[in-house]
This record gives C-alpha cells, sequence and structure tokens, in this order.
C-alpha cells in the first residue's frame, strides 16, 4: 500500500500515477516488443553490410578488365573499413554475459559482411538486459562501452572536423 498515487518505486525508470478507483480492478501489462528489437537489430546488420559493400566496391580492382575502382588503394578507406571490422569483432565488457556480437548470433563473413544467425539470437534474447548492455555503455566508463557506442565513436572521430575524411577531402580538393 503507498502514502500517495504516484508510485517511483515499483518498476525501475518508470512513475505510475493512479488517477481513480475503478471496479472492477484495471491490469496494465508491460512487455517487451522482442520482434522490433529483433527488427532494429536486422537494421545495424544491413546498415553495415551496406558500409562494408560500398567500401569493397569501391576500393576494388578488377584483374579482367585491369580497372580499379574510384578508392582503389586509398589508405583512409581502408583504415575506415578495417577499424569498422575491428569494432564489431572485438570483445568488450560491457555485458558480464555477452563479450562479443558472434556470442549473440551476429557473425563476421568471409568478405567482411555480418550474418545473423537467428537461432542463436532468439536463445540469446533470454538476457536481453545482456543485449543491450553489449550495444551501450556501462555508467562505469568508456572502457565498457558496447558495440553501438563504439561505432558512434569511431564515426565521430572520422567525421569531426579535423578528422581523417575532413583531411582526406581537404587533400582532395
Amino acid at each position: 500500500e503507498a502514502a500517495s498515487n504516484t508510485l517511483t518505486d515499483v518498476l525501475n525508470g518508470i512513475t505510475i500515477t493512479a488517477r481513480k478507483t475503478t471496479s472492477p480492478p484495471r491490469t496494465v501489462a508491460i512487455e517487451r516488443d522482442l520482434a522490433d528489437m529483433k527488427s532494429k537489430l536486422d537494421g545495424f546488420v544491413t546498415a553495415y553490410n551496406d558500409l562494408m559493400t560500398f567500401i569493397r566496391a569501391q576500393t576494388a580492382y578488377n584483374e579482367a578488365t585491369k580497372t580499379a575502382a574510384p578508392l582503389q588503394g586509398d589508405r583512409v578507406a581502408l583504415m575506415v573499413q578495417g577499424q569498422m571490422r575491428t569494432v564489431v569483432v572485438e570483445g568488450t565488457s560491457a555485458s558480464s554475459a555477452f563479450m562479443r556480437l558472434g556470442e549473440v548470433g551476429i557473425s563476421l563473413q568471409v568478405g567482411g559482411t555480418l550474418k545473423v544467425d537467428s537461432s542463436k539470437l532468439d536463445k540469446a534474447f533470454e538476457q536481453l538486459d545482456e543485449i543491450a548492455k553489449l550495444f551501450s555503455r556501462d555508467e562505469t566508463g568508456s572502457t565498457q562501452d558496447g558495440v553501438a557506442l563504439r561505432i558512434a565513436d569511431l564515426v565521430d572521430q572520422l567525421t569531426d572536423p579535423d578528422g581523417a575524411l575532413d583531411r582526406k577531402q581537404a587533400t582532395l580538393r
């Protein structure tokens, strides 16, 4: 029984305000939308794969036609590709259950793209809070950043006004 109609310690991060007494009593169910979360993970994998496919195409050399793509051999493009791969395969201590994306069913393939193992991901979703930690920052410091935040940090570094992409653009001008 509460002293007021505002409950703040029932659900972490949620405040409940009771407006009136109803008859019969009402039941409120709050559920996680796992399908939406899986869809967002699929979207992450698709975006990553699109980037890796684009970089691979722009840095390729076609032996048969002896034709180089526009960024073939470009150090900055290859650096971006390598750093992105590193971020998705290196371990993180953000989650106590999962250190790498591969442990939740998202694995690096030959050619640099990611693939989702749906059955492994479904099993990992039994520990949903740990999957969230794998992708997000632990409040104790940046050494425990999850994968998504590491990617965001990398993108910030690359697109910074004095970042690698800005310097490359200035060189090309």
